[in-house]
């Protein structure tokens, strides 16, 4: 348990001058979105969950679920912006949502593969598609989405193209979502994990922001971690400034993994039993 303190350590450690932690906003999701399209997508995957035993049919799927995110996202855009605050933790939600509950479905359509695509279907591919953006480490679920809408829209362009079959197209860019999919997966499981992506997708959630009166973009000022409720809970605090107006905007993130490990550590101090004395006796 020597980590979990060091890192509890380090989380209070990192103060600076800035931000005023009082004046801080803490994200607020449409919940009742969230919910009415998390019953639309459980019932997507009981629907297409065994034509995904095919390599077609998880590609089917696959089209079927970004479809049902663009839709999904215009509607939420006109509730919550996103470019707001509250709009891009909703979209990072429902993201969330629609990777855990697709990944199995595409996977099963790649273990369903006979042969591997040929080599020269994937250069034709590829330079088609164009050079994707790179995930990194710990992609936020948009990220590995936008792999999915990438390798679909690159199906769409080759569709009638005598170079490729649109089963072998298909085929490639059921792969290559599979692949980006797997990398959200991976760094979503492992707590330690989820601690890396989490601290990455709050420098996104900055970066997508925009200010709603100029629609400007903000830099950040000042960061510092804070806990609170009782000392069960931990952030990092965020002093934003846009570069449009100067207007100051303070945002916290919930340290999900730092606050695990400092209730562990503080339910180890209640149960800790004192040590016997030397020489003590009936």
């Amino acid at each position: 348990m020597k980590i979990a303190k060091a890192l509890t350590f380090a989380a209070f450690a990192l103060v600076l001058s800035h931000p005023d932690p009082s004046w801080a906003i803490l994200a607020q999701p449409d919940e009742a979105f969230l919910e009415e399209k998390a019953k639309a997508i459980d019932t997507m995957a009981d629907t297409h969950r065994a034509a995904a035993q095919t390599t077609l049919g998880a590609y089917q799927a696959m089209a079927d679920f970004m479809a049902f995110r663009q839709k999904a996202l215009q509607e939420l855009d006109k509730k919550q912006p996103l470019t707001t605050f509250n709009g891009i933790e909703t979209q990072d939600r429902l993201d969330d949502n629609i990777l855990r509950v697709l990944y199995p479905l595409v996977s099963a359509g790649v273990r369903a593969e006979t042969e591997a695509p040929l080599e020269d279907d994937a250069i034709y591919f590829a330079t088609i598609m164009g050079d994707p953006p790179p995930l990194g480490d710990s992609p936020v679920g948009f990220m590995a989405l936008e792999y999915a809408n990438l390798a679909i829209k690159t199906v769409n362009i080759l569709a009638g193209d005598q170079a490729i079959s649109e089963a072998a197209a298909k085929k490639l860019a059921l792969r290559l979502s599979h692949q980006a999919f797997t990398l959200y997966q991976d760094t979503h499981n492992d707590p330690l994990a989820v601690n890396y992506a989490d601290t990455f997708r709050q420098s996104s959630v900055i970066v997508r922001l925009r200010d709603p009166e100029d629609g400007s973009t903000y830099r950040i000022m000042a960061q510092k971690n804070k806990i609170a409720e009782g000392g069960k809970a931990m952030y990092t605090v965020y002093q934003l400034r846009s570069n449009g107006n100067y207007k100051d905007l303070t945002l916290e993130f919930p340290l999900r993994y730092i606050s695990r490990l400092h209730q562990v550590s503080e339910k180890q101090k209640l149960t800790k039993k004192p040590k016997p004395t030397s020489g003590s006796g009936p």
